[in-house]
């Protein structure tokens, strides 16, 4: 698993097309290294999609499961 920030803003495009009405979920990666180059955002919900999730109601952890949905991918099975 890798360490970061949830994020809800637009792209660019959309902000100047439809302001900030559709927005987005994304995944930020944490930079171990602050010198080293910044990775790209993973976009993991478009403002249109509802997908299945679980929520643990004892702790509040809260999963998405990979798939075309999440825009995480799928693992693949081990042989």
């Amino acid at each position: 698993m890798t360490l970061g920030k949830a994020d809800i803003h637009s792209t660019g495009l959309g902000f100047l097309l439809f302001g900030y009405g559709y927005q987005h979920l994304y995944f930020k990666p944490r930079r171990e290294n602050p010198e080293a180059p910044r990775t790209k955002d993973v976009k993991v919900l478009d403002y249109t999609q509802t997908p299945s999730c679980f929520l643990c109601p004892r702790c509040g952890t809260f999963v998405l499961p990979p798939g075309p949905v999440s825009g995480f991918p799928r693992p693949s099975p081990q042989a």
